[in-house]
């Protein structure tokens, strides 16, 4: 299982998005196993390497085989793609799995909302995240002047 699980991890370095979905339709149960260096699943690694929407799909539902919904919220996988600007297809995938996500704080006290502002992702992200986290705003300005600019350039209307 170890050198299944590491070519896993070696076609998502090397961005080899189909062989590492063959490899995880074949072999379901490597979506639950994490690495020994970052404790990460291979979902994890997939939305750090900016995988497409077929793959972090794919991805999901066969974790989905061996897990609740419930724990894609403590897996924190709407801030992971914020951070990694995934696509706005993936992102309101992971929201529509998980909609407790959109207000979910990470150890540093950042919601998805507030990390896509700071990475100044798609307006049309931050619109679709920006309908249910709309408080986040002020916690995001209240980080400093620059967060406020951000700010002001997507939402001065609405704000």
């Amino acid at each position: 299982m170890d050198l299944l699980f590491t070519t896993l991890l070696a076609h998502m370095r090397e961005l080899k998005w189909q062989e590492a979905v063959d490899l995880v339709v074949e072999n379901p149960i490597l979506i639950t196993l994490e690495d020994d260096e970052l404790h990460l699943s291979p979902l994890h690694h997939a939305l750090m390497n900016k995988a497409n929407f077929y793959v972090i799909s794919t991805l999901v539902s066969h974790w989905l085989l061996k897990e609740d919904l419930h724990s894609l919220t403590e897996m924190q996988l709407v801030h992971l793609a914020c951070e990694h600007k995934a696509s706005f297809d993936v992102i309101r995938y992971l929201l529509s799995l998980s909609p407790e996500a959109w207000k979910t704080k990470n150890s540093k006290g950042y919601t998805p909302f507030m990390i896509a502002l700071s990475k100044q992702l798609d307006e049309d992200i931050l619109y679709n995240l920006d309908d249910c986290d709309m408080g986040a705003i002020g916690d995001f300005c209240s980080l400093g002047s620059a967060n406020c600019k951000v700010v002001d350039v997507y939402f001065e209307k609405d704000y």
